[in-house]
C-alpha cells in the first residue's frame, strides 16, 4: 500500500510502498484510515524547518497525526471497539519513566524522551491501513466521520484553555458575577477574547470559545468576505483583516481583554500583539509554534514592564492527552449541534493521497483546513 512519507538522507516527500500492517498483539485494533489532516508542523518537516525522526532502523518516516478511520479487525483482548466502529488515534507516546507519562499525560512529559506518530520515532498515519493499541484510540460517532480528524488539533485548543481556567481561577470575574468564574460551568459569560490567525488552530478555538459564549474577535490577514471571515462571522465571532485595520486600530478593545490567542506560530505576532495588550490580569496564550529562525527587535523593558505592572501572563501549550482527545471529540458533536454546518467548512479542501504535493505545497487561498483521503 502507498503511504507519504519523507525520506531519510533526502529529506524529500514521496509517495512510498509500505507492508500492509498486521495485527500481533491481543489489545491492538486494524484501522483502515478514512482521511487525514494535514498540519502546519507537517508542511514544516517537509520544508526541513521542523526535524522528523524516523522509527529506529526506517529510511523513512510516514507523516500524518492527525486521522479518523473505522476499525477493520481486533484483536482477541480489545473490549471497547469492534469491526465498523469510527475511532481517531492519539499521537504521543509517553517515556514511560516520569511522573507525568505514567499518570497518561505525556503532553506534559518532563524527559522530553516520548514518541510521537507521524514526527517522531514512529510512522504516522497518511497511508490506508495503521495497527494501534486500543489504549491510545477514541471512539467517533458516525456523525463526524468527516470531521473526525479535526479531534486531534481541537484537543490542543482543549489543554491550552483547560491550562488558562486553571491558572486564571485565581481571580474573581471581573464582571462580578460570581457564577462566572473562571472554574465554573458558566466561564465564558462576560469574557473576552481575540483570536489571531485564522487557520485551523485559530478558527478551532474561537468555535470553543463561542461554544462557552465567550466574545470573540478574529483577526487575520484576509479579507472579511473570504472562507476565514465568513466562517468566524457564522459562528458569532467578530472578524477583522488585519492587514487593513493594523494592531493599533483594535483601539480600545486591548483594554478589555482577558484572552488574547495568538495561532499564527508567527513570534513577531505574538510579541507585538502582547505589546498592545492593556488588561490587567489577562493572559496571552501561544498556540502557533515557528519554524525556522527569526530576529526579533522588541522593547523588552517596556514590555516586561508592562506585564509586571498588569499581572499579565504568557503561556505556551502544545499537543494534548487522551481525555482532551474525548473532550475535543464531545465539543465536535456540540459544534454540530449549535452552529449547523459551519464546523463541516473548517475541511475546506480534501484531496487523494497520491495528490500530496498540492495539499502540502499548494494549498488554495483562502483555505483552512486541508486533508487527504487514501485510496482503496
Amino acid at each position: 500500500m502507498k503511504a507519504v512519507a519523507l525520506v531519510k538522507g533526502s529529506g524529500s516527500l514521496q509517495l512510498v510502498d509500505v507492508p500492509e500492517p498486521v495485527l500481533e498483539q491481543p489489545d491492538q485494533v486494524l484501522v483502515r484510515v478514512l482521511q487525514i489532516g494535514v498540519c502546519g508542523t507537517d508542511r514544516a518537516m517537509a520544508r526541513g524547518e521542523e526535524e522528523a525522526e524516523p522509527p529506529p532502523g526506517a529510511s523513512y518516516l510516514v507523516l500524518g497525526h492527525e486521522m479518523a478511520g473505522r476499525v477493520e479487525q481486533v484483536g482477541p483482548g480489545v473490549r471497547g471497539l469492534r469491526p465498523g466502529d469510527l475511532a481517531i488515534a492519539s499521537v504521543r507516546r509517553g517515556c514511560g519513566e516520569c511522573e507525568s507519562c505514567s499518570h497518561g499525560e505525556s503532553d506534559r512529559c518532563y524527559t522530553g524522551r516520548f514518541r510521537e506518530r507521524g514526527i517522531l520515532g514512529v510512522h504516522g498515519f497518511m497511508t490506508s491501513l495503521i495497527v494501534e493499541q486500543e489504549a491510545n484510540l477514541v471512539p467517533l460517532p458516525d456523525t463526524l466521520e468527516r470531521i473526525g480528524f479535526l479531534a486531534e488539533p481541537l484537543s490542543t485548543c482543549e489543554k491550552a484553555l483547560e491550562t488558562v481556567r486553571r491558572l486564571q481561577a485565581r481571580l474573581s470575574p471581573r464582571c462580578g458575577h460570581h457564577e462566572h468564574a473562571w472554574d465554573g460551568d458558566s466561564w465564558g459569560l462576560c469574557k473576552r477574547a481575540l483570536v489571531v490567525g485564522a487557520g485551523p488552530v485559530g478558527m478551532l478555538t474561537a468555535f470553543l470559545l463561542r461554544l462557552h459564549h465567550v466574545s470573540t474577535v478574529v483577526v487575520a490577514r484576509h479579507p472579511g468576505s473570504g472562507p476565514p471571515g465568513r466562517l468566524a462571522q457564522s459562528i458569532g465571532a467578530a472578524y477583522l483583516n488585519i492587514a487593513e485595520a493594523g494592531y493599533a486600530g483594535l483601539g480600545p478593545l486591548w483594554e478589555d481583554l482577558d484572552l488574547v490567542v495568538d495561532a499564527t506560530g508567527a513570534p513577531t505576532v505574538a510579541f507585538e500583539v502582547a505589546s498592545y495588550l492593556k488588561s490587567p490580569n489577562s493572559v496571552v496564550l501561544l498556540l502557533g509554534v515557528p519554524g525556522g529562525r527569526h530576529a526579533l527587535t522588541v522593547d523588552t523593558a517596556a514590555l516586561v514592564r508592562q506585564m509586571v505592572l498588569a499581572n499579565q501572563t504568557m503561556l505556551g501549550s502544545v499537543n494534548a492527552n487522551l481525555r482532551h482527545l474525548r473532550m475535543a471529540v464531545q465539543h465536535l458533536a456540540q459544534f454540530q449541534e449549535r452552529f449547523g454546518d459551519a464546523i463541516q467548512q473548517v475541511v475546506s479542501h480534501t484531496y487523494p493521497l497520491e495528490q500530496f504535493r498540492e495539499a502540502f505545497f499548494h494549498p488554495p487561498a483562502g483555505a483552512i483546513k486541508v486533508s487527504l483521503t487514501p485510496s482503496g
